[in-house]
């Protein structure tokens, strides 16, 4: 369970890189496509009690964040690494030497339990990277994830005939 804002907070500024935007939401505010769904709050209770259930199953709580070795890279990693302990996990953090390497790592080796990226939208057209990013059988869909219900509404969305739709 991470939070944005602490993250944003520990981790983007440390580094002297100025103020981050603090975003938990895949479209911004300010966008015309930002809708009223609300996004996943941060729980540390919930997140506690979902990771005891876990390990009562025999997870053994231990994950991996696979990162580069940036400055920016290493503060993000703690403050992550720091938000996930705190409510009992067992993080270590894999630093690889380059972004090349984590993508090599991530989206081809697929071996990794961890790892930060983002899925950017243009204002004009988001339409082609939610497609691409997230529908289940996206061959560019390298966050892995599957949702019936995004599948849908991503049809939905390319089937529109304007704005309102």
């Amino acid at each position: 369970m991470v939070s944005t804002p602490i993250f944003c907070s520990r981790g983007s500024r440390r580094p002297g890189r100025g103020n981050s935007r603090r975003q938990v939401s895949i479209i911004e505010t300010w966008s015309m496509w930002h809708g009223d769904v609300e996004p996943l709050g941060y729980d540390a209770a919930k997140a506690t009690a979902l990771l005891a259930e876990a390990k009562a199953d025999g997870y053994d709580g231990r994950i991996t964040y696979t990162t580069t070795s940036s400055p920016v890279a290493r503060s993000q990693a703690l403050a992550i690494q720091s938000m996930l302990q705190a409510v009992g996990f067992t993080v270590d953090i894999d630093y690889q030497t380059s972004s090349g390497d984590v993508s090599k790592k991530v989206r081809v080796q697929q071996d990794y339990d961890l790892a930060f990226s983002g899925l950017s939208l243009a204002e004009v057209s988001p339409f082609i990277r939610l497609y691409s990013g997230l529908q289940s059988e996206s061959t560019n869909n390298v966050f892995g994830y599957q949702n019936p219900a995004m599948d849908a509404a991503l049809i939905k969305v390319q089937a529109a005939t304007d704005e309102a739709e």
